[in-house]
């Protein structure tokens, strides 16, 4: 983002009626990058205000300067704070046979000029490891360090995208420098805030558009809590639904779960029976399109209660299939 005018907000001036609509990043400063390059940006950090707060900005001259719906009028901003430190880094994480074989399955549901929305961690990582084969794919919602390759080969191109052909809508972005560097002033990034890139009308005018998100556990009804263990809360609920649900409108639109077959070092089956009481239900049974395990596939949509159990007991880890057919029988 940038700013315009030639004093900076101090403190204690007037508070001016925010008009921001969202929490949002913003540069001013210099820095270099990697190869040594003088780079001239700000970035702010600001939260939404009520009609009677004051608008305090956070300026770290290390971060990149984005593109998109990222920029503030100095006006907007009562006061500022300078600092100049590392950016919080999130290298590449090691990845297993189990993520890989996980990542197999996956990649075959993702054709080419698809637009991609994955998490984070070792399945979505080892899935774009193995996409290298396609073409013209796409990027939305968060871009990460493992992405980068795949824009460097020239797989994601985002050039078949619905919307804004040819640039990535992101509202995250998470990494280490080399990443930081790349996106700096790149035009290729369209930054934009959550409240865009999660409405399901946005999601399913991206055509084909292919979400990827995981889970803690899945029931036999196709149920999905990716929140809580043991009735304890443990993570928000995210874009998950949104996704799911706008991917359920879009022409050519998956929507996948995926997720190990077992948890705790093979202790515990995350192809359950039914989610436990008090367990979050993520994402509803009506709206489930695939659920991937190293397994394999479990094609859901469309299919009957019995139809469902059958396509994810097959998945489920062999420890664990007769019992769940046992206790699916006696239900």
């Amino acid at each position: 983002m940038s700013t315009t005018g030639t004093e900076p907000p101090r403190t204690g001036a007037a508070p001016q009626a925010p008009t921001a609509a969202a929490s949002t990043q913003q540069r001013l400063g210099s820095s270099r990058d990697m190869a040594g390059r003088k780079r001239e940006y700000e970035t702010i950090y600001i939260l939404r205000p009520d009609s009677t707060s004051d608008v305090i900005a956070q300026v770290n001259h290390r971060m990149p300067r984005t593109m998109g719906q990222a920029f503030l009028h100095r006006s907007q901003i009562d006061c500022w704070v300078e600092i100049d430190e590392p950016l919080l880094a999130y290298p590449p994480t090691p990845i297993g046979d189990v993520e890989r074989r996980i990542a197999r399955h996956v990649a075959a549901l993702i054709p080419d000029g698809a637009t991609i929305q994955a998490g984070i961690g070792a399945i979505p990582q080892a899935i774009m490891e193995a996409l290298g084969d396609r073409r013209d794919l796409g990027v939305h919602s968060l871009l990460v360090e493992h992405m980068l390759p795949l824009v460097e080969q020239g797989v994601i191109t985002n050039a078949k995208k619905r919307v804004h052909p040819g640039r990535m809508d992101i509202g995250e972005i998470m990494g280490t420098p080399r990443l930081f560097d790349w996106a700096h002033g790149n035009r290729a990034i369209n930054m934009e805030p959550s409240d865009t890139l999660h409405d399901p009308q946005v999601v399913a005018a991206l055509g084909a558009f292919v979400s990827v998100n995981s889970a803690l556990e899945v029931d036999l009804l196709g149920q999905v809590n990716a929140e809580s263990v043991d009735g304890r809360q443990m993570a928000g609920i995210g874009g998950q639904f949104d996704f799911v649900l706008g991917a359920s409108r879009a022409p050519g639109g998956r929507s996948i779960i995926a997720l190990p077959s077992t948890g705790k070092g093979g202790s515990l089956s995350r192809i359950v029976r039914r989610l436990p009481a008090g367990a979050r239900v993520t994402t509803p049974r009506y709206l489930m399109d695939c659920v991937v395990t190293e397994h394999g596939v479990a094609e859901l949509a469309g299919k009957s209660d019995a139809g469902r159990a059958r396509e994810l007991v097959r998945i489920a880890h062999p420890a664990y299939r007769d019992a769940l057919e046992r206790d699916d029988a006696r239900s």
